[in-house]
This record gives structure tokens, sequence and C-alpha cells, in this order.
């Protein structure tokens, strides 16, 4: 698993692909090399003067462009493949510093997070005839491998839906055609495209990748072939109306935009440092001084942990221009919480076939590899990050929330060896010798790389107690396994555990870097699982939060995946969570309880609202939504702006809805 020297050979340093089509010729009044549109989103530059601020220096200078803005500069190695052109687009500036050896290309890039790119998404009605230099991206390909009876099956699917493409503008045809086919094609665990080249243009196993491969092999009766169909190649998604990670989707919807005759790509990003290293964290915490940017950058890395981490997604020719599409998102940008808080796009291809991902990254993820330059998780490792206010940029920086965290929480307890325990930790894990094993569960607001740099500087020893019992002695050893903390009770305390008494877990906390924090009810009793106030299932939720889906401080998570149907969406939050049982506790409860909410307001018309069945839930339990809505018809009826009670009609006796005190929903005017 470390490796010192990276064991295999890339035969090219940048991927040699057929050139990106480029933009439109964007206009450039002033001759300075920048386009307008770029002036006024990117760069906020004067697209009429050549010169800003007529201090000589040319708007197109690579350090001239950053003085009216804020930007951010990092240099990242990174494995091949690297394509050049792509690293220049509507967010981002990069270029090649070195090429070293076979192992990796170093860059800089320069980001500007606070663009308006996504303000100038415009429309047309003539998207049918694009120009010749974009037919390409409109032609079947191994991966993306549509046909004739494929397109008169779509069209002939999508009208029995009601959606004509023909009829509707780029930007509409993008984001309804999209959100129709990723209803459609349910989403499965599948994880082959790193696995997979095409040698003569069709599918196969890398090898190398065989391992990693066979993970995706989910009924031992499938055949290689099978998970091509169902992970690869775009048709066979179609027809299975299944799909894989990111990539895979990305696959399946350029195949289905391509087919209705809108161009269509795929772009692939990577967070702006590898979080699985704890060094490059600290860069983001002490480099970034736009105190909201840092916060949406951490909380966007701090989830990742120690997982291979890169998202892959599209992009059309809308209006004239490419433009992002993230699954339903049409206009992603580069800042955002939910997707690695900072995007830095490294790549862009045709089709699957076209991006060498398996030859490298692929191969690397399944054989485990490190090296010198990839001590991490990832291919890619951050160097050195800075960012910049420019001297004419009029952007406030107010303070806002952002503390690291000192504290491992620690909310139950139970014997390794009970039923509780997640099947990832295996089971021989830990040696029959007669100690007493235990698992604590930890909430930890930050990734996995902060917990468990946090784990080693606090105090590893612990004491049992119990009224009327001896004091015992135990020990946290072994690390974790996730959010699962291992602590030790020597044999011979154990010989002194009276069985039938709950004993409290204490701390001794005599490091001052961290401590840890423990539930008032976390108790251990011997001969017994969990034990723990919690239920195992709710019979009542307490409604703490709710606010409507487009709200500013809304997760990013539910503004980007927010339907756009007509309809009214607002999402409670609730008190009550299990670590034990994750999102399927709201699940579980959405389906026992009564779903319907009447919004209530002085002086104003009873609104009715609908709890769906399921849930906006994180397996940390920072996210546990539900989501409501008003349909189109009860939606005239909400006024704006009007703060508006919760009253759930709880007709079934055995589940009911609590609401905390001062909990409203606004709809935003």
């Amino acid at each position: 698993m470390r490796n010192a020297a990276f064991p295999f050979v890339v035969s090219l340093i940048l991927v040699v692909l057929p050139p990106l089509c480029a933009q439109h010729t964007d206009q450039d009044t002033d001759g300075d090399g920048l386009s307008d549109f770029h002036e006024i989103h990117k760069y906020k530059t004067d697209p009429k003067k050549r010169d800003s601020d007529g201090d000589g220096v040319p708007d197109g200078d690579w350090n001239e462009r950053r003085e009216w803005t804020y930007s951010i500069r990092s240099v990242i190695q990174v494995m091949p493949p690297v394509n050049r052109a792509a690293l220049v687009d509507d967010y981002q500036d990069g270029r090649v510093l070195d090429v070293v050896g076979d192992e990796y290309v170093e860059i800089e890039v320069v980001h500007y997070p606070l663009n308006s790119v996504d303000r100038a998404i415009g429309a047309s009605s003539k998207w049918r005839s694009p120009p010749d230099e974009l037919r390409r991206y409109l032609e079947p390909r191994p991966a993306a491998n549509f046909d004739p009876k494929m397109r008169s099956d779509l069209l002939a699917a999508l009208k029995k839906d009601g959606i004509d493409p023909a009829r509707l503008t780029d930007a509409d045809a993008a984001r309804k055609v999209t959100a129709w086919a990723l209803v459609r094609a349910k989403r499965s665990q599948l994880f082959a495209t790193y696995c997979v080249h095409f040698p003569k243009g069709k599918p196969a196993v890398r090898p190398g990748c065989e391992s990693l491969f066979n993970r995706s092999r989910k009924d031992a009766t499938w055949t290689d072939g099978d998970i091509f169909q169902r992970d690869i190649l775009g048709r066979g998604m179609f027809y299975a109306k299944t799909r894989g990670n990111c990539t895979s989707t990305a696959t399946y919807l350029t195949t289905v935009l391509r087919a209705i005759g809108l161009p269509t790509r795929q772009v692939l990003c990577i967070p702006v440092v590898d979080a699985s290293d704890p060094h490059q964290l600290r860069l983001v915490r002490d480099r970034i001084t736009h105190h909201a940017v840092r916060r949406t950058i951490r909380r966007g890395v701090k989830r990742l942990g120690q997982a291979f981490a890169s998202h892959t997604f599209n992009e059309v020719w809308v209006d004239g221009r490419w433009r992002r599409l993230n699954y339903t998102n049409l206009g992603q940008n580069i800042l955002d919480e939910a997707y690695f808080g900072l995007l830095t796009h490294v790549n862009t291809f045709d089709d699957l076939s076209d991006a060498g991902l398996s030859r490298t990254w692929g191969t690397r993820y399944a054989q485990g590899y490190k090296s010198a330059a990839f001590r991490g998780s990832n291919p890619y490792s951050a160097l050195t990050l800075s960012d910049r206010f420019g001297t004419h940029a009029k952007i406030a920086n107010p303070k806002v929330e952002d503390v690291d965290a000192t504290e491992l929480s620690v909310t139950l307890a139970y014997w390794f060896q009970s039923s509780h325990r997640p099947s990832t930790i295996p089971a021989d894990a830990v040696k029959n010798d007669g100690s007493g094993h235990v698992l604590m569960h930890v909430d930890f607001d930050g990734s996995f790389s902060e917990m468990t740099e946090l784990y080693w500087q606090v105090d590893k020893s612990f004491t049992l107690t119990a009224t009327g019992q001896p004091t015992l002695r135990a020990n946290a050893e072994l690390g974790c396994w996730g959010n699962e903390f291992y602590l030790r009770i020597p044999k011979s305390e154990m010989a002194r555990m009276k069985s039938g008494v709950a004993y409290r877990i204490v701390p001794r906390n005599e490091r001052k870097a961290g401590k840890w924090k423990m539930a008032k009810d976390v108790r251990l009793e011997r001969g017994k699982g969990v034990v723990t106030s919690t239920p195992k299932s709710h019979t009542s939720m307490t409604i703490e939060k709710a606010y409507w889906g487009t709200d500013h401080d809304a997760p990013a998570i539910v503004r980007q995946n927010l339907p756009k149907d007509g309809h009214g969406h607002f999402f409670i939050h609730v008190k009550e969570w299990n670590p034990l049982r994750g999102g399927d506790q709201l699940k579980e409860f959405s389906r026992a309880v009564d779903r319907e909410f009447d919004l209530v307001a002085d002086g104003r018309t009873k609104v009715l609202a609908t709890c769906s069945i399921g849930s906006v839930a994180s397996s940390s339990g920072h996210l546990r939504e539900f989501h409501l809505i008003v349909l189109e018809p009860h939606l005239a009826k909400l006024i704006p702006g009007v703060a508006y009670t919760l009253a759930p009609r709880n007709k079934k006796p055995t589940h009911q809805w609590k609401v905390a005190k001062g909990v409203r929903v606004i709809r935003p005017e």
C-alpha cells in the first residue's frame, strides 16, 4: 500500500485528444487578449479598456487580470492524463509548469470563484442546427453508443412523458431531458469506469484492474459484459434503466443528450487539495484568507476523508457557449460545498473511450500504489495555495464561523462482537485474548483526516465507573474504522467487571490539544450491546428548523438538486438521530407517519403541504432533512414573505410530528 516508487510507466504525459472545440469567437472589444465575456463575468475588468487601471500593463497579463476581483492560486501535481487545453475555461486559468518523468504534470491554476458566469446563461431555440465544428459532439462513440433505434425509443419515451425537445430551447432541453433521464435510470453502486479501456473501440477490463472491477459484480452470474451494459455503455444504461457513479452517469447523459441533438461532452474536476493529506488540509485553513470561501472549501473537502475523489460531469452547448451541466444543475460553479468546495478542471473528453483514465488513475487506485509525489489516496497533490484580493476589487470579507474541532464526541459505546458493529469492520480485527473489546461511535464535524489527526493528540486513557463497584482501566488503541473508535479493557480488568451493571466511560483528558466528550447517556453493560437512550425506531420526531429550498443558507446539496417543476419545495430539519441507523430511520418514519401538514398564518388561507417519503441525510447526521412539497395549485395561496407555522395533521396515533417553538417557513419573495 505504500510503495516508494510508481511501478508502472505512462507512455504519454499530456493526454493527446482531438483539439477542444473553442467557444464561439468571443468579442474582444479592447484587444487586450481577454474576451468581453470573461472581462465582465470572470475578471471584472473593463471590456472597453485595454488597460483598465491605466498602469501601463494590459489586462491580458497573467497577473494583471487578477487585480479587479478575488482569485485563488494553486500549484498542483496531477497524474496524467491532463488535457492542456482544458486548463483554461470560464472559471479558471491554468498552465503547465513542468513535466516530471513519467509520473506527474505540475500545473499552476488561478481560480476565479466569485465569477458571475451562471448569471449569463441564455437560451436559443435554434440549437437543432449547430455549427460544423460541433458535429463531433453529436456523434455516437464507443461508450456514448446510441443508435437510430435508441434515438427513436428515447424520443417516444420523452413524448409519452410530455417532453418534446424540438419545442424547447437548448437550455430547457438540457434541464428537462436530463432530469427525466436521471429519474428513469436508477443509481447503482457500480464503480467500473476507472477499470475499463477500449482496445479496438470495445470495452475491456484493463490488466491490473481486475480486482477493483470485480467488486462491481453484485451478482455472481454477471459477466463482464453485463457490467459494461450497466455502467460503461450509454445505450445499455438507457435500456437497463440504471447508471453508476458520476463518470458512468456523465456517459449516460452524454448518450441521451447527443441522441436528441444537443452537443455534449464530459469534464473531469478534482478538489483543490487531496483531503487525505492533513498537510494539504492545513493549506486551506492557513492560506485562504477570504473567510466565507475558506469555510466553503473546508466543508467541501472535509467530507472526503480518505476517499479517492474526483468528479466527472457534462458540458452542453447552450446559447453558443459550453455550459457546465452537473446532473440537473446547468451552470455549475467551481465554489460549491457539495462538490469538493473548489473544483479544479484538469480534463475534457468527447467520450470515456478517449479519457485514458484506467491506464493511470484506475491502475493506481486498483493496486493501491503510493509514490513520493502522491502519498495520499489520490493521484494529485497540492504544493502551494494562496489567494488574492485584487488591488481594485471591492469585495467584503466579513468573518464567519469556521472553528477547528477540538473534541471527539462519543455518542454511544457497544461491545465489538455485538450485532451493532458495522459490517465493514471484520469480526477478526481484534484478538480473542480475554480482553473487553469496545467500539465508541464518534460524531465529528470535520474530515476523516482531521478526526484521525485529533485522535493522535488526545489522551488515550479511560476509566469505567459505577456506584459501589471498583474503578476499571481501559485504553483507546488501534485507531478507528470510520467513526467507530476502538477501546480495550484489559483481561485483568474484565475479571473485575460485574455483569448487570451499567458503567460510565470516563476519559482522563489530561492533554490540552484535544479532548474526548462523552454524551451523558453513554453506558456499557457487560453482556449487552449498545446501552443508549436513543430508540431503535422513532415514534415521534421534532422539527427544529424549516427553510425554503432556495434559501441562501440551505445546504448546497439541497439547492443543487432542487426540482424545477412549478411546485413549492421546503425542508425541515429534525432533532432525532441514531447514528447506527443513518437515513433509514427517517425513511421508516416517513412511511409510518401522517405526511400532511397545514401551513397557517394569521389572516391567511390555510395551505396544504405534503412530506415526501424518504429523506436527505448524511452519514454523520449533520443533514437529517425531510422534503415537503406545496403543489402548484396550493402554491398560489402561499403568500411570499409571510411566516407560516407548521401544523402537522398527525392522524396516525402511532407516529407523531412535534414542532419546536418558533419554527416557521417563509416563501421567498
